[in-house]
């Protein structure tokens, strides 16, 4: 019989900025098929003219700044500043990749 006073611990949580697999894998073809002109300091300027962090809410079809629920402030600056900073869309899908 459980203590009253130990939290319930549930197998399938997940952390709170956890992003589904088939969204990362979206995010990822869409930062590697080059069909948009990477821009700094916005996340979009226009047709087909994005940031990183821009595609990501283009794959989610959400407004501006949504984002967070599948991404930590922390990744979603980190992200931010590798496009600023001139990190190519390939190089930051790689990241990502690597770190998501």
């Amino acid at each position: 019989m459980s203590n009253m006073n130990e939290p319930v611990l549930f197998a399938e949580a997940q952390p709170a900025h956890a992003m589904p697999e088939t969204m990362k894998l979206e995010w990822l073809r869409v930062l590697r098929q080059g069909n948009f002109v990477q821009v700094k300091g916005a996340l979009t300027t226009g047709a087909n003219r994005f940031c990183a962090l821009g595609l990501l809410q283009y794959v989610l079809g959400v407004s501006p700044h949504c984002f967070h629920w599948v991404l930590s402030p922390k990744n979603a600056q980190y992200i931010a500043s590798m496009n600023d900073s001139g990190r190519s869309f390939a190089e930051i899908a790689d990241w990502i990749e690597a770190n998501l």
